[in-house]
């Protein structure tokens, strides 16, 4: 398990595992000056993603961003993930670009990647974010929530947080092994705990490795939000009360084939129709949700008032 008490534990374990830019082909060169702001930039990253009040309180901050983003779009579908595109716009980053033909542009995030996915350069590289084709432990909006709050958390890095972002598949250190491992892995894609078959080790230090009890690992912040941890006021954070729905199946699968019918229209939608299920009633009833028919729902989280529409997509 590696993790970071403090900046100056951080900025020795990169710089004693020599962490060294390598340009993708694609990119334009960091002039050799700035390499160094860039280590010191991703040491400030993995401390604060350590440090465990500061990341929640960050957090919660784009969680209300987010809230009022969901509220202010009139649409009900795609609601969450066009939030992420207005706030992540608002913080340097994009979820979408014209010129990339894959990409269905009247849907926000609409492109997935599973891991080692050759992709993900040309994503990091254009400050996009992603939908991961991952389990639930990872968590498909993980990394955007991850980067957002890193951007929010007013770290004081040298370089701009979204370019830290951009160029973290560049920035190279050795592992023991003799393979190549990334800033990105190192500060954005940990894991949580032991893994089966062992763990990435650097080759600087031969004992930092690839494990982290912080948010440097997806698994961790997904642990998070999802562990109703009212003492910790997860109840009114808006981020959390929605991937809890999802993840319960409330927003995101059919509830009962009286519950939920495919539209005529669209096949990828549905539309609710009357609850019959009592079940199905008291699920919705603990997580906050009417069981009235209807697609809005008035909740109020970060002392904002709006509606959440359970609407499948």
């Amino acid at each position: 398990m590696t993790d970071y008490a403090d900046y100056d534990t951080a900025f020795t374990a990169l710089t004693k595992n020599h962490m060294h830019h390598v340009p993708s082909p694609q990119s334009t060169l960091i002039p050799r000056e700035d390499h160094e702001k860039y280590i010191r930039g991703y040491a400030m990253v993995c401390n604060f993603l350590t440090d465990d009040a500061a990341f929640k309180k960050a957090l919660k901050r784009i969680s209300l961003k987010l809230w009022l983003a969901y509220n202010g779009d009139k649409s009900q579908s795609n609601k969450f993930t066009r939030a992420i595109s207005v706030v992540a716009a608002r913080h340097g980053f994009r979820v979408r670009r014209h010129d990339y033909p894959t990409v269905d542009h009247s849907t926000p995030m609409k492109f997935k990647l599973i891991g080692g996915d050759p992709q993900l350069g040309f994503f990091l590289r254009n400050k996009l974010f992603w939908k991961d084709s991952m389990d639930r432990r990872h968590g498909e909006h993980s990394h955007s929530l991850q980067w957002l709050a890193i951007s929010a958390g007013n770290i004081g890095a040298p370089v701009a947080i979204p370019e830290l972002y951009a160029r973290s598949g560049e920035f190279l250190m050795k592992t023991t092994a003799g393979d190549k491992c990334s800033a990105w892995q190192w500060v954005a894609d940990s894991f949580p705990g032991k893994r089966d078959g062992g763990a990435t080790v650097l080759a600087g230090t031969r004992k930092d490795d690839l494990q982290t009890k912080g948010y440097r690992s997806p698994q961790n912040i997904m642990s998070y939000l999802l562990s109703r941890d009212k003492a910790g006021g997860l109840e009114k954070h808006f981020v959390a009360s929605y991937l809890q729905a999802k993840d319960s199946g409330q927003l995101n699968r059919k509830i009962g084939a009286d519950v939920w019918k495919q539209s005529g229209r669209s096949p990828k939608r549905y539309i609710k129709h009357n609850f019959t299920d009592r079940l199905q009633k008291e699920k919705r009833a603990a997580l906050g949700f009417g069981n009235k028919e209807g697609d809005e729902t008035v909740r109020t989280f970060h002392g904002v008032t709006g509606n959440l529409f359970v609407q499948k997509k």
